[in-house]
């Protein structure tokens, strides 16, 4: 047998090894599948501490996102406006995604606003404190002509918060490698108000609101597994 015909026997064996390891690695079951399924409307209520969905409230939402593009990524979207006892009105939105592969991911406020023409400041991560569980949520400004809206928004692949691109990427692996498709949630309170330190402080007690309003085991789906 010659030289050349070794080494293509060799690289062909080569190839056909890693197309066969790459296809064991390929993730092949939903982590929805396991979790169970959830219906987001049915469980976040519409009353929950000082805080009451108006009827026909997602008029005040601005959704950043194309339809066709929401109906492509996310298999339910909840959107509501609420209003406290002193008339303060939250914007709530929530997505679910089943599929967090890189071609079906959640897109976040930070990018999805500006490409439908609004202008982002202040962007930075903050702890919040949602009952006895510390997460990392995002907050912004965003803002369009006159409608200045602060937003705070975490995201969620599985069961665990991620803050940034490289950090979703390495929890995707981890699932991937366990041969988990992994879903996601991704959590947004914004309320149309200047005053940016009062809007955060309203959104952060109407997260914990929120969480509070949850069964104990559906809060792991909204805000992650505590850390061991």
């Amino acid at each position: 047998m010659s030289r050349t015909m070794s080494n293509n026997i060799i690289l062909l064996l080569l190839a056909v090894s890693t197309a066969i390891a790459a296809w064991f690695m390929t993730p092949r079951h939903y982590l929805a599948d396991e979790l169970g399924s959830i219906s987001i409307k049915e469980v976040v209520p519409t009353k929950m501490g000082d805080w009451t969905a108006m009827p026909d409230s997602s008029g005040y939402l601005v959704n950043p996102q194309q339809q066709p593009l929401l109906d492509l990524l996310y298999n339910e979207i909840l959107e509501r406006t609420y209003t406290n006892r002193d008339g303060y009105r939250i914007m709530l939105s929530i997505a679910y995604g089943r599929d967090q592969s890189d071609s079906l991911a959640l897109h976040e406020p930070k990018v999805c606003y500006p490409s439908q023409g609004f202008s982002i400041k202040n962007l930075r991560q903050r702890d919040l404190v949602l009952g006895d569980q510390t997460i990392t949520a995002s907050q912004l400004v965003a803002s369009f002509d006159r409608r200045v809206e602060p937003v705070t928004y975490w995201t969620l692949v599985g069961d665990e918060v991620f803050v940034g691109g490289l950090d979703k990427k390495f929890k995707q692996m981890k699932y991937g490698f366990s041969g988990y498709i992994p879903d996601g949630i991704l959590v947004r309170i914004s309320s149309i108000d200047d005053d940016t330190a009062r809007a955060y402080e309203m959104q952060e007690s109407f997260a914990n609101s929120l969480i509070d309003s949850l069964p104990d085991e559906l809060k792991v789906r909204f805000i992650g597994a505590k850390d061991e």
